[in-house]
């Protein structure tokens, strides 16, 4: 399937789609501060492994301490770092988590503000089974044709296995990073995270450059 790219139209702009050229521009630096989630977690991590490999030194050169006493403090430090690897498995799933509301608050946004949707139709907007039928009614045009619409159904489907069950359902399998894996591990919701954020912007780009197009 041939994929198309919508190109900025060239009109005399009103009010409100000025006001829509605004919100597209915003929408492309939004994800800043998604992206500092997992890598300021990481450099908390790093400063924390640094702090405990030196108390990790001084317990094993103390001549004061016995060597069961040596060995209960390194279990504790041991403990110590249990937590912030948690929480750093926790930001790398959150990046997608977030990446997906943002994506869908923004397309909620902007097909409200644009005036060319029913009240019905922005309230089933988001829904997977409506939201192609919505446009090509509206529109005439096939969604799944605009550039970075396979990511967005990606990012979607990975955004519901993450939240719902944190392994790969039959949906998510059909993309191919995903063929015969089970459980999504951290490290690739980070890789995910950065392969699917600058496909997910030009989409939701294309899909305001279609509101302004027909506001």
């Amino acid at each position: 399937m041939k994929l198309i790219s919508l190109q900025k139209p060239h009109f005399q702009r009103s009010t409100k789609k000025s006001l829509l050229y605004l919100m597209i521009n915003a929408n492309k630096n939004s994800t800043k501060v998604i992206d500092l989630l997992a890598s300021s977690a990481e450099s908390e991590i790093k400063g924390t492994e640094s702090y405990l490999a030196e108390r990790v030194s001084e317990i094993n050169n103390d001549i004061s301490l016995t060597e069961d006493e040596k060995e209960n403090l390194l279990c504790w430090i041991a403990d110590d770092l249990v937590l912030p690897n948690q929480g750093l498995n926790l930001a790398k799933e959150l990046q997608i988590i977030a990446l997906s509301a943002k994506t869908e608050i923004f397309i909620n946004r902007i097909c409200s503000f644009s005036g060319c949707f029913t009240k019905k139709q922005l309230k089933n907007i988001y829904k997977s089974y409506n939201f192609k039928q919505i446009f090509r009614t509206v529109f005439n045009i096939d969604i799944s044709t605009l550039h970075g619409h396979s990511e967005f159904i990606e990012l979607r489907e990975l955004n519901n296995c993450i939240k719902h069950s944190g392994y790969v359902n039959k949906e998510l399998s059909k993309h191919g990073t995903w063929i015969n894996k089970k459980r999504i591990e951290p490290t690739e919701c980070i890789n995910a995270y950065n392969r699917l954020k600058p496909n997910i912007i030009i989409f939701t780009e294309e899909i305001g450059y279609l509101l302004i197009k027909h506001s």
